[in-house]
């Protein structure tokens, strides 16, 4: 029976030490987040690296393409995943980190353009679609007459 509670008692003890240092962890991060694990300096740069480039192409590509082709929801998911990718960066970009800045800023005036190309244009898109299809209506029922 005694070894019961030794047992007892050493797993007891354990808990506490563990739920303390845990703890004591948790409560030096939040006040010298430094501290905190990040990645390597070098790990990120490399990082920015390849993804500050890919992120620039998909922008691009982006603010090529036919503003309302996949409407205001469509165009907003687009954005909240780039932007996600985009924040997974970090500030620890080193000599890219002006770059990393200046890509945002293209971020928000393709989003800003695109916006305002479909709240401005998309209805003059939909009546030139309109007239084409009508036309092209017209002609078939002229040709099957």
């Amino acid at each position: 029976m005694k070894i019961g509670r030794r047992i007892g008692s050493a797993l007891f003890w354990l808990l506490v030490v563990f739920v303390a240092s845990s703890a004591t962890y948790s409560i030096v991060v939040q006040v010298f987040p430094s501290l905190a694990r990040q990645p390597a300096a070098s790990e990120a740069r490399a990082r920015c690296g390849s993804q500050i480039p890919e992120l620039r192409d998909e922008l691009l590509v982006r603010a090529r393409e036919i503003p309302g082709s996949d409407g205001e929801a469509g165009m907003k998911a687009w954005f909240a995943e780039w932007d996600q990718r985009f924040h997974a960066l970090g500030s620890h970009c080193g000599e890219l980190e002006q770059t990393r800045v200046e890509l945002r800023r293209l971020r928000d005036s393709v989003h800003a353009m695109l916006r305002r190309f479909e709240r401005r244009e998309t209805p003059r898109l939909e009546r030139i679609q309109r007239a084409i299809d009508d036309h092209t209506h017209s002609l078939h029922e002229r040709q099957s007459s």
